[in-house]
């Protein structure tokens, strides 16, 4: 049987996995968390105990290991076979997913809500025209007690689907979802501290909750080429500020 490319891959899945990207820097990289996390960090989302952080944007500001390891050579080798020139960071963030209380994430496509901001009178239309992609790095090992990335191969090639809000946040239809999984499989890697995934912006996914006692934390790298013709909020969205220039890394 004839080996499928890095690239074609990830143009029928929409997912590529990176073994060991950042395995040799697995201690710094925890380590920069651990300063992040306990530094008390200003752009935040909570889970629903109101204490522990759901999320930590904009990484780059909080801490000088993550502006080096945004500006360093192996994420630009990973964007620069999608980006021709350059690319802007979109959302640059780490989901600690603590023991016990780090809730999943419902099925969803990130595209989804980069394209219907509504946040300071900027409103961004249902299309696709954006090529857009997350490096998910793994800063400790993720199984299937501790909360798996799920992902639906190939749903990225259908566009961007309706979402709607079920308890507070926003989710694919049940229905769509259903004829979706008919036809598409479930992906779930499990990933050793690390490993990096690459995957498409349009590619629908999901994660468990963390049922074990110990961190599941993850850095999430959102990216998209600067010659994209659709203007996307940046960062976390309750910024909805345009792109920067000192946001715009060259490949």
């Amino acid at each position: 049987m004839k080996k499928i490319s890095f690239s074609d891959h990830m143009k029928m899945f929409g997912v590529n996995i990176i073994p060991g990207l950042y395995a040799d820097q697995k201690a710094s990289l925890s380590e920069a968390c651990n300063r992040v996390l306990y530094s008390g960090p200003q752009n935040v989302a909570y889970e629903k105990d109101g204490s522990a952080y759901r999320s930590v944007y904009d990484l780059d500001k909080e801490d000088r290991y993550f502006m080096e390891l945004l500006h360093g050579q192996r994420v630009k080798s990973v964007f620069r076979q999608y980006f021709k020139r350059s690319f802007f960071v979109h959302q640059y963030k780490l989901n600690p997913k603590y023991p016990t209380v780090g809730r999943g994430w419902s099925w969803h496509q990130d595209s989804w809500f980069m394209l219907n901001n509504k946040l300071s009178n900027q409103e961004f239309p249902l299309q696709h025209n954006i090529n857009c992609f997350h490096l998910a790095i793994a800063v400790d090992s993720c199984e299937k007690h501790n909360g798996l990335l799920k992902f639906i191969l190939g749903s990225h090639l259908a566009g961007v689907y309706l979402h709607e809000s079920v308890c507070g946040s926003f989710s694919i239809n049940e229905k769509t979802l259903d004829t979706m999984l008919k036809r598409l499989d479930i992906f779930s890697p499990e990933l050793a501290a690390g490993d990096a995934v690459l995957f498409h912006c349009d590619l629908v996914h999901s994660s468990d909750e963390n049922g074990s006692a110990g961190h599941r934390r993850m850095v999430y790298l959102s990216a998209y080429d600067s010659d994209c013709a659709t203007p996307v909020p940046h960062r976390h969205t309750s910024l909805a500020r345009p792109p920067r220039e000192e946001d715009q890394i060259d490949t």
